[in-house]
C-alpha cells in the first residue's frame, strides 16, 4: 500500500529522476535513509520500474510516432519485450491488449518487422510535442 510520502516521491521523481535523495528528504521533510528506503521498496514492488531520459527529438534531428497496437492475449509478452525500449502504456479490452507506445523513427524501422508478425497495428502517428 501507498502512503501520502510514497506518492509525494512518486510525484518528484516523475518530474525529475536524477533528484538527490537529500532533495527529496528535504521536500518531503523525512531522513535519507527513509528516502533511500522507501525508493528501494518501490523499486522492489514493481511500483518504479525505470528511470529514463526525456529528450527532444526536434532537437538531435529525430522524430517520433505514437503506436496503438492491437495485440491477442497470447502474444503480449513479444510486443512488451519490442516495446522495452520506450514509453509505453497498456490497456486490456476483452481477449485483445491495446498498446500506445512512443517510439523514435529509429526504433521503429527496428521493430515493424517484427511487430507485423505479433500484432495487429494501427497506423503510426507523427508526434510534434509529448508532454
Amino acid at each position: 500500500m501507498l502512503d501520502e510520502k510514497d506518492m509525494e516521491i512518486l510525484k518528484e521523481l516523475r518530474k525529475n529522476a536524477r533528484v538527490t535523495m537529500s532533495e527529496l528528504a528535504k521536500k518531503l521533510r523525512i531522513s535519507v535513509p527513509a528516502v533511500r528506503k522507501r525508493i528501494l521498496r518501490l523499486e522492489r514492488n514493481g511500483v518504479i520500474i525505470r528511470y529514463c531520459a526525456r529528450i527532444r527529438d526536434e532537437l538531435i534531428g529525430s522524430r517520433r510516432y505514437l503506436l496503438i497496437i492491437h495485440s491477442k492475449k497470447s502474444r503480449e509478452r513479444d510486443v512488451e519485450r519490442l516495446l522495452d525500449e520506450c514509453d509505453c502504456y497498456k490497456a486490456q479490452i476483452g481477449n485483445r491488449t491495446i498498446f500506445y507506445a512512443i517510439v523514435s523513427k529509429e526504433h521503429l524501422k527496428r521493430i515493424e518487422p517484427l511487430l507485423r508478425k505479433v500484432s495487429i497495428q494501427c497506423p503510426k502517428i507523427p508526434v510534434e510535442e509529448v508532454v
